[in-house]
């Protein structure tokens, strides 16, 4: 799988706004892990690392962001805490690019 768009998907994806996420109910379904951040069973998601939003930001691929590395559990209250920023995300894609 590519971790990164074809500057062409990337520059069609741009121009026609952004998608909804299909959302990670492949995953909700199976998350039965608490949240990270505080311990709650309840209202626990799955949640991206890398934003979802890092598929416009910076050319990822959708499905890359999809991988269960990328996922972990939080609850609706902590999903933007888990979220990586853009520092950390733009460090990364420096050590995938090297």
């Amino acid at each position: 799988m590519r971790e990164f768009m074809s500057e062409e998907q990337w520059r069609n994806l741009k121009e026609i706004s952004t998608p909804k996420h299909r959302g990670l109910v492949h995953f909700n379904d199976k998350m039965t892990e608490p949240c990270i951040i505080c311990g709650t069973i309840e209202s626990v998601q799955a949640c991206h690392l890398i934003p979802y939003r890092a598929h416009l930001t910076y050319g990822f691929n959708p499905d890359f962001l999809d991988l269960p590395s990328n996922i972990v559990p939080a609850c609706r209250k902590h999903n933007k805490w888990v979220e990586l920023p853009d520092e950390i995300v733009e460090w990364i894609i420096e050590e995938m690019l090297s």
